[in-house]
């Protein structure tokens, strides 16, 4: 009972934490994690309370934490999400579910990749990208999907990487791809991925602007006689 009594004051001084908008965000994020990870009956009924929450910020904070409490367990909270007004929390949502790496969310990811919100495609793509293997094969495809958003959004996805194989798939776009616009992005995403990766130019440093390495070159004569 003295433990039961224990955790429950700690689940109640976190949820306080959580909801203090005057702290740092990231405080109020490990606080949502703590609780997450209990996978308590009553922290299941708070989550249900903070996405209902006018605040999109605070919304958006326990859509990130939903992984925590367990991917299958939080499907119907997540679907519910997807419909928020606010686009940075339907964004948290995929990136929730790309980062859980569970079964169950491959579907609903994959839905969002080829749906009509623009947002969610391209957010799918950059977290598919980042995750690689699967992800890569899947963007590998989306860029010959017959709708140029889902196509777009490969090219958005596949720009974060920094593999040589991007640039050559981005180059078969250019040439290849109907659709001005989906040529125009795989040029711009090309360019700019092999100007991210060219190498500076080595600039020696000025011996001036190093004081120690001019002291070491030029040492002072010992003030002793």
């Amino acid at each position: 009972k003295e433990n039961e009594e224990w955790k429950r004051q700690l689940l109640v001084q976190l949820g306080k934490m959580v909801l203090q908008h005057e702290l740092p965000m990231l405080l109020r994020l490990r606080a949502m994690a703590t609780m997450a990870l209990t996978r308590d009956i009553a922290t299941r009924v708070f989550w249900q309370q903070l996405l209902q929450r006018p605040d999109p910020i605070l919304r958006e904070m326990a859509v990130l934490c939903l992984p925590l409490l367990g991917a299958e367990k939080v499907l119907d909270l997540w679907d519910r999400m997807l419909k928020d007004q606010t686009v940075e929390v339907r964004r948290a949502v995929m990136w929730a579910m790309a980062w859980s790496g569970e079964p169950v969310t491959e579907r609903p990811l994959l839905s969002a990749l080829v749906g009509p919100d623009e947002h969610l495609s391209q957010t799918v793509a950059e977290a598919l990208a980042w995750n690689g293997g699967e992800g890569w094969d899947i963007l590998k495809e989306a860029l010959h999907e017959t709708d140029l958003t889902v196509r777009r959004a490969a090219i958005w996805g596949l720009s974060q990487l920094n593999e040589m194989w991007v640039v050559e798939a981005f180059a078969q776009v250019e040439k290849q791809d109907k659709e001005w616009i989906v040529r125009t992005a795989a040029q711009e995403a090309r360019l700019e991925l092999l100007a991210r990766n060219e190498p500076s130019p080595w600039k020696p440093l000025e011996s001036t602007n190093v004081p120690w390495l001019t002291e070491w070159a030029d040492p002072q004569p010992d003030d002793d006689p």
